[in-house]
């Protein structure tokens, strides 16, 4: 995330109080967005009030250089506009990835970040989202299936990420419908919580790009994250794969809990061998920005932005 500190916010906070908050956000690896008379103070405060391995963190600290890119696909934090507590959420606890399934679609999600390190576009921005994954900045939160989702984003919201947590969670669930262009009527308390609309009114652009308003959030484009992968990864599993569509729409909206020998605890079991041609196989694509990406690269974006 960026953090970005006005002047006058530097000023009326300056001393220990600006080296505390500074210090913690150089050490969890955000950026902070200010002017030259800001930097100077902040450095000034943390020479004066901070530890020596704070002042050395400051000496060291790169963060203060933000490109263009970074400030095109991260989030900025406009530090007035939050307590000191809700600030300290931000900044300090990881962020959340809430899935459905998370014992076994985690695994999934962790692989398609480590593959895509090294896309040609987005190397640097999924080389930061590889690190976080890693260093434990962002993990998942096990969702037990999507009618609980409410609930639990609620429940963080008013416990340990009080107020924030639309800012450090990314809600990702299965489409679940037979073709690409209706949305599953079962989940219309999910839609109106997340965007106000239900299946009737929703349509790609309240889901495919990354302007959304209140909560981050992504319904697989196929029916399931199952979709997603070639036939030979359900054979190297064990899985009989004849009675898998090959006309690539049906395949697309297959449900893949019908499939015989298959079951969710394999799903994990996927990912292994997959490449990140195999991955953007297929893919639909979306104009976001301005540019053309893939539903993948869109879904890493979208997590860009709670890191």
């Amino acid at each position: 995330m960026i953090f970005d500190i006005s002047t006058p916010y530097a000023q009326k906070h300056k001393g220990q109080e600006l080296s505390d908050l500074c210090s913690s956000i150089m050490r969890h690896r955000h950026y902070i967005s200010c002017d030259s008379e800001g930097m100077d103070i902040i450095r000034a405060s943390i020479e004066k009030h901070g530890s020596t391995t704070q002042k050395e963190l400051s000496l060291q600290y790169k963060g203060f250089d933000i490109s263009q890119e970074v400030r095109k696909y991260y989030s900025t934090i406009i530090v007035s506009d939050f307590s000191q507590e809700e600030l300290n959420t931000l900044i300090s606890k990881d962020s959340k990835v809430l899935i459905e399934n998370g014992p076994y679609e985690w695994p999934i999600y962790q692989n398609i970040i480590g593959t895509y390190g090294n896309d040609r576009r987005y190397k640097n921005l999924f080389r930061a989202l590889k690190e976080a994954q890693k260093e434990g900045r962002i993990s998942c939160l096990h969702g037990g299936g999507h009618t609980t989702y409410i609930r639990i984003i609620e429940q963080n919201n008013q416990a340990d990420y009080r107020n924030v947590f639309q800012h450090k969670a990314c809600i990702v669930f299965d489409r679940d419908t037979d073709d690409a262009t209706s949305f599953d009527k079962e989940k219309n308390p999910l839609f109106r919580f997340l965007c106000g609309k239900d299946s009737s009114t929703l349509t790609n652009n309240d889901i495919y790009g990354l302007n959304q308003q209140g909560y981050i959030w992504h319904a697989w484009y196929k029916r399931t994250i199952e979709n997603y992968f070639p036939d030979r990864q359900f054979s190297n599993i064990g899985v009989d794969t004849s009675s898998i569509p090959t006309d690539s729409l049906m395949r697309d909206y297959y449900k893949f809990g019908n499939l015989p020998q298959y079951d969710k605890n394999k799903l994990k079991d996927l990912k292994e061998g997959m490449s990140r041609s195999d991955y953007e196989n297929g893919l639909k694509h979306f104009i976001v920005n301005d540019e053309d990406i893939s539903e993948l690269q869109l879904f890493l974006l979208k997590l860009v932005k709670i890191i």
